[in-house]
């Protein structure tokens, strides 16, 4: 094979490794976090979400007819900067974010797919029963002894999310007595919500913030938008849900509100320092982050397919367009493959398009790092941090250049954090590019580049 095909083939591999990734990542979570927070995308992949059965099914079914069957689907997560995958409608035509939700927040998540190619229809209504009997589902399919009706059936403390045609969970009544309260304009958070929908043709999928929906209401009526109970009742360990259906079915599901999985938000998997381990949820910081990835020829096949895997995860963890992101390879030279943007297709494409060739001028990175970091692209009030990636020492002579380029960063202000993958790796010298122990870490492959990523992106928001 000529050194032109296997250049060709190699870069194929890297375009379908990250491909692979982006698919369920690009949104904010990648393969290793699939199983633990599934796959936030409208309902183009149940992977990740517990299936419940149809709305047809015995255990299932609430009351009336049984036409327009869909499926059932839920998952309980912790919050980790999500947003949902690109071309996707979210309620009411309002961005595909998750307003007001904050990292380490419990979210409950269900999702519907409809069968015998119907449509999704919007103005349904969950009721979500704390006490797990003011629902219950019907005997027999057809039958009406089932419960789901929130008036009739709710008890005291019981939720009521009720979502208008346009999608928008607009709606939240508490039952304790009764409480009303809009979550249009008329609430003290404005547009921030504890709901997020997110929809395509024949599947839907929707968020509520267990955290935030105990605190937001009480927050409400202290300010004058509803009047009842206070307090407002949290959830406990187990939820019973009642949908008011489409068509004619509804559904009646019960499950626990513990997380499927711990995410990787709530994992400590380095030795992260006191203040970035203090400084958990999102702040109002903005940063600008440069990933610097070793592309000298000693990271052909598996390990340049773990850095493009890891680094697109960790792309799919930050919170972009907030964060700007930055990509720059080197080998014998520096290239920068994406300037600073929040852009985030465009940053996983550099990734994916990164070319490897001889040599290991770490030098040469840092110097176009620095230069980006400060350079037009550059927001003067962002932090600014460097994610380094290199397999092994830097060419002769480019060491002590290297160290004092990183000690002039730092003194500007820049946070690098180093990541050593593979058995060649100088850990000292990684040491004196970051000065400091907590932002040095060794990796042997993909599952250590993936935990390293996640708890880098999870440190970005805090000061360093």
């Amino acid at each position: 094979m000529t050194a032109q095909s296997k250049h060709g083939r190699m870069a194929t591999m890297l375009k379908l490794a990250a491909s692979m990734v982006i698919m369920v990542a690009a949104l904010s979570a990648g393969p290793a976090k699939t199983a633990a927070q599934g796959a936030i995308d409208g309902g183009a992949s149940w992977r990740g979400w517990i299936a419940h059965g149809k709305s047809d099914d015995p255990g299932v079914y609430g009351s009336g007819s049984a036409s327009n069957p869909y499926r059932v689907y839920s998952k309980v997560f912790s919050y980790c900067n999500q947003n949902a995958l690109p071309g996707l409608v979210g309620g009411g035509g309002r961005p595909r974010a998750f307003r007001g939700f904050s990292n380490g927040d419990r979210v409950l998540a269900i999702g519907i797919q409809m069968l015998g190619g119907e449509s999704v229809s919007g103005g349904r209504t969950w009721k979500l029963d704390l006490g797990n009997d003011s629902y219950r589902p019907a005997s027999s399919v057809g039958a009406s002894d089932g419960r789901t009706s929130s008036e009739q059936d709710a008890h005291d403390g019981d939720y009521s999310v009720q979502n208008s045609t346009g999608f928008v969970a607009d709606q939240l009544v508490v039952f304790a007595p009764f409480v009303n309260i809009s979550t249009g304009g008329g609430n003290p958070y404005g547009d921030e919500r504890p709901f997020a929908s997110f929809r395509r043709a024949d599947s839907y999928q929707f968020f509520v913030n267990l955290t935030k929906v105990p605190v937001w209401a009480a927050a409400s009526v202290a300010s004058g938008y509803g009047v009842g109970a206070d307090p407002i009742p949290p959830f406990g360990d187990r939820i019973t849900m009642a949908l008011n259906g489409y068509g004619d079915n509804h559904v009646v599901i019960t499950r626990s509100t513990a997380p499927d999985q711990e995410s990787l938000c709530r994992q400590a998997y380095l030795p992260l320092t006191a203040k970035a381990a203090a400084c958990f949820r999102p702040s109002s910081r903005t940063g600008d982050v440069a990933l610097v990835i070793d592309t000298s020829s000693s990271m052909a096949g598996g390990k340049i397919e773990a850095a493009v895997a890891a680094a697109t995860e960790f792309v799919g963890l930050m919170d972009l367009p907030r964060h700007h992101v930055a990509v720059i390879g080197f080998n014998t030279q520096a290239t920068i493959a994406q300037g600073l943007t929040g852009d985030r297709a465009a940053v996983v494409e550099a990734i994916a398009g990164l070319r490897l060739s001889s040599g290991t001028r770490i030098d040469r990175a840092l110097e176009a790092t620095r230069q980006e970091l400060a350079g037009p692209r550059a927001r003067p009030s962002a932090d600014r941090h460097v994610v380094f990636l290199t397999d092994g020492r830097s060419d002769d002579g480019a060491e002590a250049r290297s160290i004092a380029l990183a000690q002039a960063m730092r003194a500007e202000g820049t946070t690098i954090f180093a990541i050593g993958l593979g058995d060649d790796v100088n850990k000292d010298f990684l040491l004196a590019l970051t000065g400091a122990a907590d932002r040095v870490h060794l990796a042997t492959g993909i599952e250590d580049l993936r935990r390293i990523y996640g708890a880098v992106a999870d440190s970005i928001p805090c000061p360093h």
